[in-house]
């Protein structure tokens, strides 16, 4: 038997619990910290559970409201290793300059959040189902928007593939493929070994190198989503897969416009000598662009929202 089928064999034998606590250690030991906080009264609880999981799944995060009355919803999705704190930033933004309610919460594994394997958008497709139940009871406004970073990213594309209820997807630095994610985080080849062939084929029970492929998770009946994608001319992640990721999405391209200056609904817009987060290079976030580019898509997920 080759070692990597005898790895996935035994990762599907161990314990659940005996996983779960690999999984927390490995999580404990690589999480990005992160200063940024909510000032007391800027934010509310936002916690639900994901009662679709063999083990319902309860995830914790915030909601913040901007001033006056509301325009939409946006779910802010943060990066493998990270929490939804790291998206403080962007919520500000969000809630300043284009009206919006901003929720974010920590993903699986992170933060606060229950422990469960992340498989970085398949199984999390469940995770954004029941925040937007949980966004709906409560009152929420539409449309809703993802937006998501890196893992974020790829949670968002697999999710506004899935749930019709999403009027619109912007996606940050996300990869093409988990196998870029696996390859370019930071890890040891022991670690990658353990999380990809112990961790995540062990609790699912199949081939899941692969699940953020976008060709695995084609665009359902009634999903119709605006898109952004964004990313960096230096990213780290295959160029190719970032590329054919986007193609997968129907209806006619743009790239390196702003959403007010084109009809088109699916947009690619690279960053020139940017990188990934948390690299040597400057980020897209520092671009004065940046900001123009987030509102503008914005108002165009609003503006048809609104004309429906």
């Amino acid at each position: 038997m080759k070692p990597r089928n005898l790895l996935r064999r035994l990762g599907r034998i161990l314990p659940r619990a005996l996983r779960l606590l690999l999984l927390r250690r490995y999580m404990a030991r690589h999480h990005y910290p992160c200063a940024d906080t909510w000032a007391p009264g800027e934010s509310g609880e936002f916690s639900f559970t994901n009662a679709s999981e063999r083990t319902p799944l309860r995830l914790r995060g915030w909601v913040h409201r901007p001033d006056g009355q509301p325009k939409g919803t946006v779910f802010l999705l943060h990066g493998f290793l990270s929490c939804a704190a790291a998206k403080i930033k962007e919520a500000r933004l969000f809630s300043r300059e284009c009206g919006l309610v901003c929720v974010a919460w920590d993903a699986r594994a992170h933060g606060s959040s229950d422990a469960a394997v992340p498989t970085f958008g398949p199984q999390e497709v469940g995770d954004v189902s029941a925040a937007l139940e949980k966004a709906s009871a409560m009152g929420l406004p539409r449309p809703f928007i993802l937006y998501g970073t890196s893992m974020g990213g790829m949670v968002a594309r697999c999710a506004a593939r899935c749930l019709p209820q999403i009027d619109g997807v912007i996606s940050s630095h996300a990869p093409g493929s988990l196998r870029d994610l696996l390859e370019l985080t930071p890890m040891t080849p022991t670690e990658r070994i353990l999380l990809r062939d112990v961790l995540l084929c062990g609790e699912y029970g199949c081939e899941i190198e692969d699940c953020g492929d976008p060709a695995n998770m084609p665009v359902q009946r009634g999903c119709n989503p605006f898109v952004l994608a964004v990313s960096g001319e230096k990213d780290c992640y295959c160029e190719e897969r970032m590329r054919a990721a986007f193609m997968t999405w129907p209806g006619e391209k743009a790239y390196n416009v702003f959403p007010g200056a084109t009809k088109s609904r699916c947009i690619r817009y690279v960053f020139p000598h940017t990188g990934h987060p948390g690299g040597p290079d400057p980020i897209s976030y520092e671009q004065p662009e940046y900001p123009r580019l987030l509102k503008e898509a914005v108002e165009r997920i609003l503006a048809e929202h609104k004309g429906r």
